[in-house]
């Protein structure tokens, strides 16, 4: 499975200079006021992150379950159903008692490792790719609402919106076998002890549940905020005494020139000739993407309703990937084969299988212009079935076709 990049974030926050007047500020804030509300100076814009574990509630038991719903002869190894989360965010408190954020999150890393066996491979890895315990990570925006309980402490409620994305992938001694993408969007809500630390910082412990579309995810994490100030405290004025000075000549500093790189590939703006590489990918001198031969495979399963050989909605993603990839990297061979089920007669279901395997080549050269003189099509009737039984679930589980690349194509090197 994919695993995500646990990133380490941190906090930038611009140098203060006290003055007599906030000295002042501060000094009758902590020993005047008893209520946190009557001297909230956290208050307008601030900047915050945390980090902490996830937990996604699939265990061993629940991932044996859905290999027995799919049919897949394989055993549970082990399962990693927890990872290190983090996020960061931006926010704006209004007052003492309400907040929007926007911000990042992910959840972290999840695997599963099995072994299992099979009679047709491609068919198993295009099965067990979409089965693991959910993470994700993605954009979200919350609202909390606090309630002070002292001068330093408050409770916090959290809602909020995750437009988030999850990317898997399946692997076999080390190489790519499958992948799995699932993007949606959802809820999440939480709670926080708030500790005001200084007069611009607060730490906090939290605990959220963040819903995804299979699974939950239980978020215990440690964070902090920095407040740039614009709240509202009592202030005392100090009595400003003249200050005579002679007035200095400013002199003009040097100017610093500061290279640029704007899409991050390791050359200067003013030496790199394509402007917008992927940080993916290596570069060469130039800034443009490093390619080099490298053998590629693309295997796609796509089922069929019984007696049809029109291609279902829901297959339509995965296809519009391969027919980028094909366009993209000028793929010259792509082999098609169509299959049905057992009932009906030989001559009838070879008809079918060949129909099937048309109708996707069809659809490659009409919707993404693909060449057709490099789609190889057959069909092979009822002659190679996945699953001999009869009944329903085999019959739906022989009615497909099997597209597959295995070919040098010059790609990108990635980092």
């Amino acid at each position: 499975m994919k695993k995500y990049n646990l990133i380490t974030a941190s906090i930038l926050s611009a140098g203060i200079l006290a003055t007599g007047n906030a000295m002042a500020n501060s000094s009758q804030c902590d020993s005047q006021d008893a209520h946190y509300q009557q001297c909230d100076n956290q208050l307008g814009w601030y900047l915050g992150a945390d980090v902490g574990i996830a937990k996604t509630d699939v265990g061993r038991r629940e991932v044996e379950r859905f290999f027995e719903q799919s049919q897949l002869d394989a055993d549970v190894v082990d399962v990693d159903d927890q990872g290190n989360a983090w996020s960061a965010f931006v926010g704006y408190q209004f007052n003492t008692y309400f907040a929007l954020e926007l911000g990042y999150l992910d959840l972290g890393e999840r695997s599963v490792d099995f072994t299992g066996q099979t009679a047709d491979l491609d068919a198993f890895y295009d099965n067990v790719e979409h089965i693991y315990p959910q993470s994700a990570e993605g954009a979200t925006i919350n609202v909390v609402a606090s309630y002070p309980l002292s001068e330093r402490f408050k409770v916090s409620g959290k809602l909020g919106y995750f437009d988030w994305r999850g990317d898997y992938q399946t692997r076999e001694s080390g190489q790519g076998v499958g992948q799995d993408s699932v993007s949606d969007h959802d809820i999440w809500y939480g709670v926080e002890l708030n500790y005001r630390v200084a007069n611009n910082w607060q730490a906090y412990l939290g605990f959220s549940q963040v819903n995804l579309s299979r699974d939950d995810n239980d978020v215990f994490n440690l964070g902090v905020r920095y407040y740039f100030g614009g709240g509202k405290s009592h202030k005392v004025k100090p009595k400003l005494e003249p200050v005579k000075q002679s007035m200095p000549v400013k002199q003009s500093a040097p100017v610093k020139m500061v290279e640029q790189d704007s899409d991050n590939d390791g050359v200067f703006d003013h030496l790199d000739k394509c402007e917008q590489s992927d940080s993916r990918y290596q570069v060469d001198s130039d800034g443009c993407t490093l390619m080099q031969p490298q053998q590629a495979s693309f295997n796609l399963v796509v089922r069929y309703a019984n007696d049809s050989a029109e291609i279902a909605p829901n297959y339509f993603e995965k296809i519009a990937e391969l027919a980028e990839f094909v366009n993209k990297y000028q793929v010259n061979s792509l082999t098609v084969t169509g299959h049905t089920s057992a009932p009906g007669s030989k001559a009838y279901n070879q008809t079918l299988s060949e129909q099937r395997a048309q109708s996707l080549a069809k659809m490659l050269v009409e919707q993404y212009q693909i060449k057709p003189e490099i789609i190889n099509t057959q069909g092979k009737g009822e002659s190679d079935l996945l699953d001999t039984s009869n009944n329903e679930q085999a019959h739906q589980l022989n009615r497909r076709i099997e597209l597959s690349l295995k070919e040098e194509l010059l790609l990108p090197v990635k980092k």
